[in-house]
């Protein structure tokens, strides 16, 4: 015999603007962790490239045939730290964006149930 299941599950209703609330704050910590992520990477990549500037300014003062290799080293690192800087910006405008939404629909959640 089968016994009864004596325990009932209550189902909880989430509203459309508490379904939005949650997800945008999902979005602004993750855009935030991202752009932690990226402000370390840029902060690496900007010493490399700034080395690697070195190298090329001292390699072309020694030989001329040996600044070509080193200037488009220079260039290729500083190139990568410029994506970096860029990640880290459009990561902390969607940060932004994505607090204002949070914030804005938990207002009105707490409006709507009071």
């Amino acid at each position: 015999m089968e016994a009864p299941e004596s325990t009932t599950t209550q189902e909880v209703q989430i509203t459309p603007i508490e379904q939005y609330a949650a997800t945008a704050k999902k979005v602004f910590i993750g855009s935030m962790v991202a752009a932690v992520i990226l402000a370390t990477m840029w902060l690496i990549t900007q010493g490399g490239a700034t080395k690697a500037r070195k190298d090329a300014i001292t390699s072309s003062a020694i030989s001329r045939i040996d600044s070509f290799d080193d200037e488009a080293k220079a260039e290729r690192a500083e190139s990568t730290a410029a994506m970096a800087l860029c990640g880290t910006y459009i990561a902390s405008g969607v940060a932004g964006l994505s607090c204002v939404a949070f914030i804005g629909s938990s207002m009105l959640v707490a409006y709507k149930k009071s």
